[in-house]
């Protein structure tokens, strides 16, 4: 029996250790997803920034409605996925929803090791999980997550609403709600607030944006003319 009880701290360690590394797992699919619609939002702003400054493309608004309705879109959809409480997704709200409920898988000792492993201070770590638990706490703040998912349900309830009834659905009934473009931007601007802060709960990593820096330019393709002369003969004639 003894050796029982003093191997029950042991077990309780390795199965927080499978749920740390199973949320961690979520985490890698959470990060590509939310990083893909903030490149797409990059790309159609820095695109958009070039129609507006030059007056020989302002003429026939048919491409630019598409690329507007194209984009608006995918993000619309990729906020509806990220905000998804459901068992059987992988999503930030259900990632926050679950390490609510077991709080004590982010733990202190867990994260400080990710400090001393890479040869930094124990000190450091410390200092650094106060800001996600409280000064001396041995886990994660539950209100803290709380608060985060609130925010997150409350911000992505209107782009919800309007998936359900004109993107991934259409409804029959009458809706008028349609989003702003500043409640989009609003809500993606918080996922990757809410990304980041958890890439450094979970992994120590400070990102300081999520949209990465690209080592050539993209703009590029702008610079020569897409059809100059020819004629322009639709695909399926």
């Amino acid at each position: 029996m003894p050796n029982v009880v003093r191997s029950a701290p042991k077990i309780k360690e390795n199965v927080e250790q499978l749920v740390f590394n199973k949320w961690n797992g979520w985490l890698s699919s959470i990060y590509t997803d939310i990083q893909q619609v903030l490149v797409n939002r990059h790309i159609f702003r820095e695109t958009m920034a070039v129609v507006q400054v030059n007056p020989k493309i302002k003429t026939d608004d048919t491409f630019y409605v598409w690329m507007r309705m194209v984009y608006s879109q995918a993000a619309v959809v990729a906020v509806r996925r990220q905000a998804d409480l459901r068992k059987d997704v992988t999503s930030l709200a259900r990632l926050l929803g679950e390490i609510g409920k077991s709080p004590a898988v982010i733990s202190r000792a867990r994260f400080v090791i990710l400090y001393t492993n890479s040869n930094l201070p124990a000190d450091l770590g410390h200092r650094d999980f106060d800001k996600f638990a409280g000064k001396g706490e041995p886990c994660i703040s539950v209100a803290m997550v709380r608060q985060d998912l609130d925010q997150l349900q409350k911000k992505a309830a209107p782009i919800r609403l309007f998936s359900n009834k004109r993107v991934a659905h259409y409804d029959h009934e009458a809706f008028e709600a349609v989003p702003t473009w500043k409640e989009l931007d609003d809500c993606l601007d918080l996922l990757e607030i809410l990304l980041k802060k958890y890439l450094s709960v979970f992994r120590a990593e400070a990102h300081l944006s999520i949209v990465p820096t690209w080592q050539f330019d993209w703009k590029k393709i702008f610079l020569v003319p897409w059809i100059g002369k020819a004629v322009c003969t639709p695909v399926n004639s």
